[in-house]
């Protein structure tokens, strides 16, 4: 994926994902019921939940996702197919370039994919 196609998604995904989470009454969920669908999950250790209960690696990687961060527990609850690229010490650079070996994490989208989100940033 080209880093000007890379740019335009995520300029077009951002306000779209910031309006469905305003939107989404507490308790409420706007992720897609259909069993299966594609759900890709970006981010840092924000999203990646490092030492939340055991990890998601098999093997083991630097990025230390857990099993039970919330895409984890997200894909559980609606029975989606979790691609879970967050990663511990990531920034808002990976999601648009490569990290060393990993590739940039918007990559991970597809146009199968039927829900995003993105948790990355914090401090």
């Amino acid at each position: 994926m080209n880093s000007k196609y890379r740019s335009t998604m995520l300029a077009a995904l951002l306000p779209i994902l910031l309006v469905a989470g305003c939107a989404t009454a507490p308790g409420q969920s706007t992720a897609p019921t259909v069993p299966s669908a594609r759900y890709v999950a970006l981010g840092s250790s924000f999203a990646a939940g490092p030492g939340v209960t055991v990890s998601a690696d098999n093997p083991a990687t630097r990025c230390t996702r857990s099993k039970d961060n919330y895409a984890h527990q997200l894909a559980r609850l609606r029975q989606l197919d979790l691609v879970d690229v967050s990663c511990g010490g990531a920034t808002t650079a990976h999601l648009l370039g490569p990290w060393k070996e990993l590739a940039p994490q918007l990559d991970a989208l597809t146009p199968d994919t039927a829900l995003v989100t993105i948790t990355i940033g914090g401090k």
